[in-house]
């Protein structure tokens, strides 16, 4: 509200001061009442001055006093209106276009601040994605709750046409959920009983009930504000490349301009007032047209314009520099299963005298486990049920479980390794879930992975870009190089521990001179991304770790959404350039033509300034708008 009425505010002032300007310029001058009409022309310029340039001066004098800038842009601004005005000492009225200077360079800021807005708006649409109301139902009554209050564990109604206020799991009911606003996925999904459910997703058809997973302040759309809160207060490198460029630069405008009008005059006569006023006049085109302010404003557009379109396509990015790393990604590695594989692992086989038992023991041991393994386990149903005391989840290996005076192991082969249990089985193709009580082996479940659709297609953009593709799993060495076979990655290592996946990247970080990237989902691999130049979390929504550490959070679980952040990167790398590269041409051409162009007109260095500025924020808008990258 604040900001749209200061759009108003400022769209009044505009408006009053270019009528007082034309009336001036048209009707109130000398020409038509004489030296009364001189006067008040003056008046009347100098009143649409100070209705534009009021809030420049302030700006000036903070930017001076508070922040010891100063040289910004208002300054230059204000003072070539104000030279213009001092042509009036030599005979020149230049009030119309001293008023011009601040006219356009108005509208140009409100244009800017527009386009800001928007882009914002379009990077952080998940702030509407929080649920205004939400039903929780206590003793078979419902009651209308502020979502704030929902805690973890509470039971959640969600009616048609309703955003869902809280991450849980569907206790009862169906319906299909749109998830368009988090993963950009267009297509609605079926939910029914034990379906997983985010928050700031809306339920399209049905009636469904939830159990919280998570507190009000935990949840999905909560830590995606957080993510967007964290990447405004970024910089990339190209952005403070450009503050430290008009550091140097909006100085040496200054005092090129000061020489300009000065020291000409000083040579060539300085009893001659014509010559103060065409070398004034040429100084205040170069403080005019010279003004950084169409590379300042556009070249962070171009980035704020490229989270937007990321965001549209499921892709969180982290800031600004996050793009800078995108574009230098010399190398990617990557972990295998809910990554480049589906995740979704189905019980193929139970190898040991007890099935029954052994699902029992794996049901008990991955109870409090949201791996895709334990999933699977969950889903299949045995007759015995056991329940543990308490449980170690030991990273990347496995889990161990105590019935009372009984000792479960269920992980991988390094797990009962590290307890001296010897495996007996030998599994040819899947993966297995070894099996042990007190020290001896009983068995193993079998689990089968799918390859994800999109994840050859990602291999082949990154071997067309020059940017290797290396797999870090957990699984069975076997397995591992069986998938890099399938999709022809370019190095393979399989049974890596955490530990492992952390020292090869941070050997990688040492050895390569282009951005080293991670992109893994889970806990197993928060510690690999976050030692990773570039860390990428696969399926953010539910990866608490990943999303903390993860400088690019793919909410869509699509592989092939790298490659769309890359081309965005590279997208965004170049409208800036083209921006800085286009404005200084142009800029340097009008100075040009102010020296050498006789009677040069002042207007067209203000038009083609403030033109300029338009011009490049348009072309940074423009990525947004983007159908297709």
């Amino acid at each position: 509200m604040e900001e749209t009425k200061e759009r108003i505010i400022k769209i009044i002032r505009i408006a009053i001061a270019l009528t007082l300007s034309l009336l001036a310029y048209f009707l109130v001058n000398q020409e038509r009442f004489g030296q009364t009409g001189y006067i008040w022309n003056i008046v009347l310029f100098a009143s649409a001055w100070v209705i534009l340039g009021y809030d420049m001066v302030y700006g000036m004098i903070k930017s001076i006093v508070k922040e010891k800038e100063f040289l910004s842009e208002n300054l230059l601004m204000v003072l070539a209106s104000i030279g213009a005005f001092s042509l009036l000492a030599f005979g020149q009225n230049e009030c119309f276009e001293a008023v011009l200077i601040l006219l356009f360079y108005q509208i140009g800021e409100m244009f800017e601040d527009y386009a800001k807005d928007k882009t914002r708006e379009a990077v952080s649409e998940a702030s509407e994605l929080r649920s205004k109301i939400a039903h929780r139902k206590e003793n078979d009554v419902v009651m209308d709750i502020d979502p704030t209050q929902i805690a973890k564990g509470d039971i959640l109604c969600v009616n048609v046409g309703e955003i869902l206020p809280s991450d849980g799991v569907v206790l009862q009911g169906e319906g299909r959920i749109d998830a368009s606003s988090l993963t950009g996925e267009s297509v609605p999904f079926r939910v029914s009983a034990k379906s997983e459910v985010a928050a700031g997703t809306i339920l399209k058809e049905g009636y469904i009930e939830i159990e919280a997973t998570s507190d009000y302040e935990n949840n999905t759309v909560a830590k995606i504000l957080a993510l967007i809160e964290e990447g405004e207060r970024s910089k990339s490198k190209v952005t403070r490349f450009i503050h430290r460029f008009a550091s140097i630069y909006t100085p040496v405008v200054f005092v090129l301009a000061i020489l300009l009008a000065t020291l000409p005059p000083l040579i060539i006569g300085a009893n001659v007032p014509e010559n103060w006023s065409k070398w004034i006049f040429h100084g205040l085109c170069i403080l005019v047209i010279a003004c950084p302010c169409s590379i300042i404003a556009s070249v962070p557009l171009s980035y704020w314009a490229g989270m937007g379109l990321a965001g549209r396509r499921g892709i969180l990015i982290k800031g600004a520099e996050v793009f800078d790393r995108l574009y230098q990604m010399g190398i990617v590695y990557t972990d295998k299963t809910g990554t480049l594989t589906k995740g979704e692992f189905k019980v193929l086989n139970v190898l040991g005298e007890d099935k029954d038992a052994l699902l029992s023991i794996a049901k008990m041991c991955e109870a409090h486990s949201t791996h895709p393994i334990a999933r699977a386990i969950q889903d299949v149903p045995c007759q015995n049920k056991l329940i543990s005391s308490r449980y170690e989840e030991i990273a990347g290996q496995g889990v161990i479980a105590y019935v009372d005076e009984d000792v479960y192991l269920c992980g991988n082969e390094r797990l009962l390794e590290s307890h001296h249990v010897d495996v007996k089985d030998s599994i040819e193709a899947g993966t297995a879930v070894f099996i042990a009580k007190n020290n001896t082996y009983l068995g193993a479940i079998v689990l089968g992975d799918e390859t994800k659709e999109n994840a050859s297609m990602l291999v082949q953009y990154l071997h067309e870009h020059a940017i290797q593709i290396h797999l870090l799993s957990g699984d069975l060495t076997k397995n591992a190089e069986a998938l890099g076979r399938q999709l022809a990655l370019d190095g393979v290592e399989g049974r890596c521990s955490v530990a492992r996946k952390k020292e090869a990247i941070e050997n990688a970080c040492l050895a390569n001179a282009g951005q080293v990237a991670f992109m893994g989902d889970g806990i197993n691999d928060a510690s690999a991304i976050a030692a990773s130049d570039l860390g990428i979390a696969m399926g953010g929504i539910g990866s608490d770790l990943a999303m903390e550490h993860a400088d690019v959070v793919i909410m869509n679980d699509n592989p092939l959404s790298l490659a769309t952040a890359h081309r965005i990167a590279k997208l965004v790398r170049r409208q800036s350039i083209f921006n800085i590269v286009l404005s200084l041409v142009i800029k340097l051409a009008i100075i040009v033509c102010s020296l050498v162009i006789p009677g040069f007109p002042l207007w067209v260095a203000v038009v083609a300034d403030t033109g300029l500025l338009v011009l490049c924020i348009l072309l940074s808008v423009s990525i947004f708008l983007r159908k297709r990258i």
